[in-house]
């Protein structure tokens, strides 16, 4: 059992116990996102969260629902991830070709992403 914040008053500091043994991949992702949001959401260094590095094909589903989720509990973080670059193997990127991998990855991530480090933002939250 883990501690996190209540769905039902998220501006309370009050915990509640929550089920984290679900084997329920979605449900683990779910309440992993909940407990970073309360613990790092207010925090003003905080401004993306990296959802996976060099996800294969068979990551895609749950990645994107990451972002999802990410995105109905903290609109305000910009979700991405470090793609494979075009010399892996394909065993690694899990398709016959890389652009059918980043055809996939458009397509079931729906999030743009992450070929080169951001530098932190400046100022209004701009990057530089």
């Amino acid at each position: 059992m883990q501690r996190l914040l209540t769905r039902d008053n998220p501006h309370s500091t009050t915990l509640a116990t929550a089920d984290v043994t679900s084997t329920d991949p979605q449900r683990q992702v779910r309440l992993r996102i909940e407990l970073l949001v309360q613990l790092y959401g207010g925090h003003p260094a905080l401004s993306r969260l990296n959802l996976y590095d060099e996800p294969t094909r068979a990551m895609f589903g749950i990645v994107g629902y990451t972002r999802q989720v990410l995105q109905g509990l903290a609109a305000e973080q910009l979700p991405y991830l470090n793609v494979w670059p075009s010399y892996a193997s394909l065993s690694a990127l899990g398709t016959s070709t890389y652009e059918e991998y980043l055809q996939l990855y458009l397509d079931e991530v729906n999030s743009p992403p992450l070929l080169r480090p951001l530098p932190p933002p400046v100022g209004n939250g701009h990057h530089l």
